[in-house]
């Protein structure tokens, strides 16, 4: 919103690309709006919203369920960011990829391009032109803007897997809707193929740049997320804005989620010292994403995709941590 309204220039890093990152958990099949925000995200939170001793018993399951670190990361019994990390799914899948449905499989993955390229199809015997069925992960794919011309083109895989920068040229055409070659429909994936697909998303998802949903530090945003909402009630109070009195002096019992009310309020447009100590805030200093994550650095496709395997034990920990 700020963004749209010119108070902040570009987006800030960390919180534009938890957006592009965890967008589709959070709008859904919409793009993200450029107008009425407060509609839009009030519909957002209200969606399936439980009562206090739901929630209490949803909260005490997840205690009694949840037990080591996987299982306490498994986004799940989220409410609204239900999002799953490549590695999220093939851990609750058995490490098995037929068992992770169309419904969780991210379509721009080099898994869910095979899935894709194995869909039923069918030729208008007057254009020639095919169409693909109406899966749930075809569907899923074009609400990102894909059509069936770039999404038959997938397939275009099977007639490159003797090149070794196949999968890295992939990525890079499908993602940017180019037109391939034709599809070879008697060709298929063998076992050692298909494991290298899935070792090259993995790979993507933890230190990738592509959709590094495992690098990121969940912990440190959350701490961020906190003290940038502590910033913001700081100088609300120190300016005494008229939001900030009527939320936390004047009825502080009937707001309950406080910060949830004040970007409600926010959202809203009506307050412009409200907007301004936000859009201050969130650059002060404008958090990068990379601040944020394991590594030291992200690794581009190329490092990775048409190069030998290397001996870990041959390179240095990247891990930040270690």
């Amino acid at each position: 919103m700020l963004v749209e309204k010119g108070m902040i220039e570009h987006p800030v890093g960390l919180w534009g690309t938890l957006e592009e990152l965890f967008g589709p958990s959070f709008f859904g099949s919409e793009k993200p709006p450029t107008s009425d925000f407060q509609s839009f995200f009030t519909k957002v939170v209200l969606k399936d919203r439980r009562g206090p001793m739901q929630q209490k018993a949803e909260i005490e399951d997840i205690r009694l369920r949840k037990t080591g670190l996987i299982k306490l990361f498994d986004p799940s019994s989220n409410r609204i960011f239900k999002q799953k990390s490549m590695l999220n799914l093939y851990h609750n899948a058995n490490w098995l990829p037929d068992f992770i449905s169309d419904e969780e499989i991210p379509p721009l993955s080099l898994l869910g391009s095979i899935r894709i390229s194995r869909t039923k199809r069918t030729t208008d015997p007057l254009t020639g032109n095919a169409t693909l069925e109406d899966t749930v992960l075809v569907k899923r794919a074009k609400a990102l803007g894909m059509t069936d011309e770039s999404l038959l083109a997938g397939s275009f895989i099977r007639d490159r897997l003797k090149d070794d920068k196949a999968p890295l040229e992939l990525y890079r055409q499908i993602n940017k809707e180019y037109k391939m070659a034709e599809t070879k429909e008697d060709e298929d994936f063998d076992d050692a193929q298909l494991l290298d697909f899935i070792k090259k998303d993995l790979i993507s998802d933890i230190c990738g740049e592509l959709r590094p949903l495992s690098s990121l530090n969940y912990i440190w945003v959350v701490a961020k997320m906190m003290m940038l909402f502590m910033r913001v009630e700081g100088a609300l109070a120190k300016c005494r804005n008229k939001s900030w009195r009527m939320l936390y002096e004047e009825a502080p019992r009937t707001t309950r989620e406080k910060r949830a009310s004040l970007s409600i309020r926010a959202l809203s447009g009506d307050d412009e010292e409200l907007m301004q100590v936000f859009a201050a805030e969130f650059q002060n200093p404008r958090s990068g994403f990379m601040d944020s994550i394991y590594w030291e650095d992200l690794d581009d496709l190329e490092k990775f995709m048409g190069e030998d395997d290397v001996d870990p034990e041959d390179s240095e920990p990247a891990c930040s941590l270690m």
